[in-house]
């Protein structure tokens, strides 16, 4: 059965007959291997550490944005009603200029009458 289970996984059958020099070979190896991943881990470890910082610095900057556009938007609506009111006050003076002219003519007339 353990044989069986060893060849379905491609793991050698354990061999008693292997010399002490192959056995030393293997587990230098396999010590070898081990390092290696070790190795590999940590640089992932670290690119996983610098990918955070990055993200957290994105988000930081993300977070900036998204207050500049809301006073943005802020600011764009108290430009609008800046414009409005500059709009009726413009409104506002164009009926005052046409009062002062009417009433200038008036005056001109009243001052022509008394001069007669």
């Amino acid at each position: 059965m353990t044989e069986e289970i060893a060849r379905v996984r491609n793991i050698p059958p354990f061999n008693d007959s292997i010399s002490p020099n192959a056995q030393k070979e293997k587990a230098s190896l396999a010590v070898e291997q081990v390092e290696q991943t070790v190795t590999s881990l940590h640089y992932i470890q670290n690119i996983v550490i610098q990918l955070s910082d990055e993200n957290k610095h994105l988000s930081s900057v993300t977070e900036c944005n998204m207050e500049g556009i809301s006073n943005m938007r802020i600011h764009t609506g108290d430009v609008a009603k800046a414009t409005e009111n500059l709009a009726d006050n413009g409104t506002v003076i164009h009926e005052a200029s046409v009062s002062l002219s009417n009433l200038a003519g008036t005056l001109n007339r009243v001052v022509s009458i008394f001069k007669s």
